[in-house]
């Protein structure tokens, strides 16, 4: 990720790392429950009733 001022320097660089919905529940099953608790599920076609719960 860079960002550039109005005369086109660099004015900073940094690495930045994006993770997505795998690899939280990959994140979950291996540092907080160290066996394989959580599966990726499809996603619902309607997400008007979609509810999310996590309880350490």
């Amino acid at each position: 990720m860079e960002s550039i001022n109005y005369d086109g320097e660099l004015e900073y660089g940094h690495f930045v790392r994006c993770y997505g919905g795998s690899d939280f529940v990959d994140w979950i099953n291996v540092e907080k429950l160290n066996r394989r608790g959580l599966y990726s599920i499809p996603e619902p076609p309607d997400d008007s009733e979609v509810g999310i719960k996590i309880d350490f």
